[in-house]
């Protein structure tokens, strides 16, 4: 089924626009365009993300981002989940003085960079010099409460042996592409909703699937949009 993917030399996050200025990608004929538009009505605009692999990440990131500028408690309650995450990723036996660059990076974004802050500086934040930094870190966020878990998320991979050898293959490499047991587990791990709607050409009597991950109750939600491939952010104002 035919579908178009963002360029994945584009910009890491791009401006918000209309998410109806994507029917321009499809033929007249696509059964994409009727989802399009039904999506649409609930979430009118959207931020596309660079189609480099680490769209779900870089998305997730930014709409956490947002929560937390709106917030100060929740800032502070992920800056304290990031804090402690080093600690568990030793545990797992990741070396720390290979990945410590990287957590002080997304430390230092819940921690100074977005005290006080905007949705234009989480922009700026999120496009700029550390931008990569903080979406591999996310990936390991994501390694580490699979494997705290593996139990529970073992019986959901496909192709791979154990967990461990799921996140080495399919979620610390940077440029991997993200699949639903990675947005279920990024979600838990950092206490936040995320709803993925699903832009699939499947059209379930004139409405979109939508799934819901992470804690109920969750004070930070975020929407994400699935195209076959790809995530972009959804804004319902």
């Amino acid at each position: 089924m035919a579908h178009s993917l963002p360029d994945p030399t584009g910009p890491l996050i791009g401006e918000k626009a209309p998410l109806s200025s994507l029917a321009s990608l499809y033929p007249p004929s696509s059964p994409f365009l009727p989802m399009l538009s039904s999506i649409s009505l609930s979430y009118p605009s959207f931020r596309a993300v660079r189609g480099d692999g680490s769209c779900a990440y870089r998305a997730l990131l930014y709409g956490l981002c947002l929560g937390a500028v709106g917030s100060p408690p929740e800032r502070e309650r992920v800056a304290e989940v990031v804090r402690g995450s080093l600690k568990v990723l030793e545990g797992l036996g990741y070396d720390a003085t290979a990945v410590e660059i990287f957590y002080d990076e997304l430390l230092g974004l819940f921690g100074e960079v977005l005290v006080g802050k905007g949705e234009a500086d989480v922009h700026a934040a999120l496009t700029g010099d550390s931008a990569e930094y903080y979406t591999w870190y996310m990936r390991l966020l994501t390694s580490a409460h699979l494997k705290s878990n593996a139990g529970r998320f073992e019986p959901y991979l496909t192709g791979h042996a154990d967990v461990a050898s799921f996140c080495a293959a399919e979620v610390e490499p940077a440029g991997k592409e993200c699949e639903q047991v990675q947005v279920i587990a990024l979600a838990e791990a950092l206490g936040v909703r995320v709803s993925v709607v699903y832009l699939d050409g499947h059209d379930e009597g004139g409405k979109f699937t939508e799934h819901v991950f992470g804690p109920e109750g969750a004070a930070i939600g975020i929407s994400m949009l699935y195209r076959p491939g790809h995530y972009d952010l959804l804004f319902k104002d």
